[in-house]
Formats: C-alpha cells, sequence, structure tokens
C-alpha cells in the first residue's frame, strides 16, 4: 500500500499533528473547544497525561506519530525524502510522543529504536550507545518528562522492571489482551459477533483476570469494565471471531 502514500502527504499530516500538539500544550484553553468540533472530547492533561492535539487521546497521537517515524525512514531508504528531511520528521514526531506523555508512546518508541540499534549494531554504534544513553538518561530523568505518566514507566522499567503494571495504563491494557488470549484457550474458533460479554465473564470466572489486575494496578472498579465493553479491538475481535480473526490482519 505505500505507493498510494506520498512524501507530501506524509510531511502534511506531520506538521498537522505537530500544530495541533503544539497549539494544545501552549493554549489549551483555546484548543480544546476549536478541536472538540473535529474529535469527539477531549480528555484534560492534569495527572500525568500529557496532551493529545487532534485525537481524543494521548497514547493515539504518540501511536500515529510513531507509524509515521516508520514511514518517514521507509521513504528515506526508497530515496522519497532527503537525509534533512528525515532527521526533521523524525524530531517532529519524537516532539509529539514526548508531549503526549503516553507510557503506551514511550515504552514502543523505546523498543523500536531498541530493535532498530541492534539491528544496525556495529562496534562504533554500539560505542555510540554506551556514550549517549547515559547521558540521554540524565538529562530525561531530571526533566519534568520523567514525572509524566509515561516517565514514571521509562523509570519503572530501568529500576524495577516487574512493577511495570502498577500503572494503571499498562494494566488495562494487559487486562484487555490476556481475556482475548484466555478466550482463544477456550474456544478457539470464536464465540460469534456481538458475544463479547458474555465470553469475557466466562473467562474472568475460569482465570479470576479482573482481580489479578486490580492488585497490580487498576483502580477502582475499572475492571470490570472490561467485562462488559473493550477497547482493545485484539480483545473484541479474538473473543467474536477466534483464529479466524488472524486470517484477516495476516
Amino acid at each position: 500500500y505505500f505507493k498510494f502514500f506520498s512524501p507530501f502527504a506524509l510531511k502534511a499530516a506531520i506538521y498537522l499533528n505537530f500544530f495541533g500538539i503544539i497549539w494544545h500544550f501552549i493554549s489549551p484553553e483555546t484548543f480544546v473547544p476549536f478541536a472538540e468540533n473535529i474529535v469527539r472530547t477531549i480528555k484534560d492533561s492534569a495527572g500525568g497525561r500529557g496532551v493529545s492535539g487532534f485525537a481524543a487521546e494521548p497514547s493515539f497521537n504518540s501511536i500515529t506519530a510513531l507509524v509515521q517515524i516508520v514511514i518517514s525512514y521507509y521513504f528515506w531508504k526508497n530515496n522519497k525524502i532527503s537525509s534533512s528531511s528525515l532527521f526533521i520528521l523524525i524530531s517532529l514526531c519524537l516532539l509529539i510522543i514526548l508531549l503526549t506523555g503516553s507510557g503506551t508512546g514511550y515504552l514502543l518508541t523505546f523498543f523500536l529504536f531498541g530493535i532498530y540499534f541492534l539491528s544496525q549494531l556495529s562496534f562504533k554504534r554500539l560505542l555510540s550507545i554506551i556514550i549517549l544513553l547515559p547521558v540521554i538518561s540524565i538529562i530525561f530523568l531530571n526533566s519534568s518528562y520523567s514525572d509524566s505518566r509515561g516517565g514514571q514507566i521509562i523509570k519503572v522499567l530501568f529500576t524495577n522492571p516487574s512493577v511495570i503494571l502498577m500503572d494503571g495504563s499498562v494494566s488495562e491494557r494487559m487486562l484487555a489482551i490476556e481475556i482475548g488470549y484466555r478466550s482463544l484457550q477456550l474456544n478457539p474458533f470464536g464465540n460469534g459477533g456481538g458475544s463479547y460479554e458474555k465470553a469475557a465473564n466466562q473467562v474472568n470466572d475460569k482465570f479470576n483476570l479482573v482481580n489479578k489486575y486490580e492488585n497490580q494496578g487498576i483502580t477502582g472498579d475499572r475492571g470490570n469494565r472490561y467485562l462488559k465493553d473493550t477497547v482493545s479491538s485484539f480483545s473484541r475481535y479474538s473473543i467474536e471471531l477466534g483464529l479466524i480473526f488472524f486470517f484477516f490482519i495476516s
């Protein structure tokens, strides 16, 4: 499908995304009333949550920016954009991810660049990582962004990875994924359309998943909401379609 994309469309999308993020960051009182005419309710950036720009959730925008980084790299490898353009586009996308404060965005960005550097590893690059990583870590840990939801997850990832599920956002995503996975164990060929609530409760009765994740990070009654409905496509389609779902995405 890459043949249907153009460098112009990519740049326009990134610039528009960046404009929305900066506007939201600088002047939320003027941005939110305007943006809510385009997207559904914009969530408040209080409590460690970053800005979302033209998206309903900060995590949505962070993942969009991450995909745009991958597409930018693809265009650069195929000589459709210059090295300077690649640097500018990736810098804008990384700034977008930073300002969203999204734990999902931070983690996936960390893993994406980690996988890239490992695939390109040489002695020179390894030496660069050894030199730059402590410097970047110190700068990040002493910045205000280390106190955001994403920043706290990164700090925990380095200091005590076993408690990463104490972040409610991560725990909720893992709960949704495990509901889908356990449903596949019970019924590999799916339960049919509209069966999510019934199947999710059956899974919870057998594996006690809500209690497991509430003990680790989900607060209040948020875990029980996933027994009625879900925002996870993986969970819903794994339950309803079973293994057939994986044929659709393969």
